[in-house]
């Protein structure tokens, strides 16, 4: 089966099971090399929970495998976070799904939280889920235990160039993200044309 649309985004599971994001689906390449449709629809963008080709994306961008195998998914233009378990069940985690909610703004638990494009997704060892929020120019973080979002640092909407701790900081379109070997959040702060890190002890508590 050939990927059909755009890359948006990869991840590597332990076993060399490589994940595949599309503006529409996710894919898996197995270490044979064979590809097949994990869950979405190979042409069809929008937004719906459920069981493989039944559910729908619109433009994630970013993946990550948790430590139990599922994926964690940046579904971007749905304004949210969803989970898809080993056999292809997605449900939504965090965040809205809707075109309402493109700059809204909210800390709070699993669906009552709000991201404006959220983009780079990354997990720590902890399972703590760190999210650069692209629309609303902050970092977030995402307790898995009961899918509690909360800002880290940056305040939402005020873009800007500021080093600082917490709310003192300001950012400009934030995207890619990855966690160094000191754990300390790496960002690539895509409209002030940096890299920033941002060590998780200086967020907000």
């Amino acid at each position: 089966m050939p990927i059909v649309g755009i890359i948006n985004a990869l991840a590597v599971g332990i076993d060399g099971t490589v994940f595949v994001a599309t503006d529409s689906a996710l894919y898996v390449l197995s270490p044979a090399g064979v590809v097949s449709l994990h869950a979405g629809s190979r042409s069809e963008t929008g937004y719906q929970d459920g069981e493989g080709p039944d559910a729908r994306f619109c433009a994630p961008r970013s993946i990550v495998v948790a430590s139990d195998g599922s994926l964690l998914v940046a579904d971007t233009e749905n304004h949210c976070l969803r989970r898809v378990t080993l056999h292809g069940t997605v449900s939504t985690v965090a965040g809205g799904d809707a075109d309402d909610f493109e700059n809204d703004f909210a800390d709070g638990v699993g669906t009552a939280a709000r991201f404006s494009y959220p983009w780079g997704i990354v997990v720590d060892g902890l399972g703590t889920i760190y999210v650069s929020d692209y629309g609303n120019e902050c970092i977030r973080k995402v307790t898995p235990s009961d899918w509690t979002v909360s800002t880290l640092c940056g305040v939402d909407t005020h873009r800007g160039f500021a080093d600082g701790a917490a709310a003192a900081a300001r950012f400009h379109s934030p995207t890619g993200l990855v966690i160094d070997m000191d754990g300390n959040l790496v960002v690539a702060d895509s409209d002030n044309h940096c890299i920033r890190k941002v060590a998780p002890s200086d967020g907000r508590r």
